[in-house]
């Protein structure tokens, strides 16, 4: 069983509450994740520097403040800061033009919110989760390489040290 610090976090952000609840549970369904819900991106802009992998993403977050981000320039704010954090845009349109922009500024993926968004979220966490799985076992085996030249080189060392200790 993972620890609550090996469990992957996840972000959801979204001003709608009742989509904030279905996708928090269907990500829960998964299984060892955690979640965190927001209503505005601002707050989630906040919470960053928590390094969650990945980050569901409203493109239209409404609010009391008429400078109120939306789902792109939080897009952005987070890869400025968090490159290496996956963000699945979500919006009520089906628009290229939103979609295009997102994938422009470095969005993983983009979702409608339709009768199959809950399972098509469901399914870019499952590819987020993979794809940073195999990530870290090629860094891992980057490392075990960085050792194992290191011990051939050392031995080669001995080798020539005990050729120059025993020659005459």
């Amino acid at each position: 069983m993972k620890t609550d610090k090996d469990q992957p976090l996840i972000y959801l952000v979204d001003d709608d509450t009742v989509f904030l609840t279905l996708i928090q549970s269907e990500l829960s369904s998964m299984g060892e994740v955690k979640t965190r819900t927001f209503a505005s991106g601002e707050s989630c802009l906040k919470q960053m520097h928590k390094n969650p992998c990945m980050v569901v993403l409203d493109y239209e977050l409404a609010g009391e403040d008429p400078d109120v981000m939306n789902g792109v320039e939080v897009l952005k704010k987070i890869k400025e800061t968090n490159p290496e954090t996956e963000v699945v845009m979500i919006s009520g349109w089906d628009d290229v033009t939103i979609a295009v922009a997102s994938m422009k500024f470095g969005a993983y993926d983009y979702v409608v919110k339709n009768d199959s968004a809950m399972i098509n979220i469901n399914n870019k966490a499952k590819n987020i989760f993979a794809k940073q799985e195999i990530i870290m076992k090629l860094a891992q085996e980057k490392v075990y390489r960085y050792y194992a030249v290191g011990f051939v080189l050392m031995i080669g060392a001995f080798i020539l040290i005990l050729h120059w200790l025993v020659s005459p």
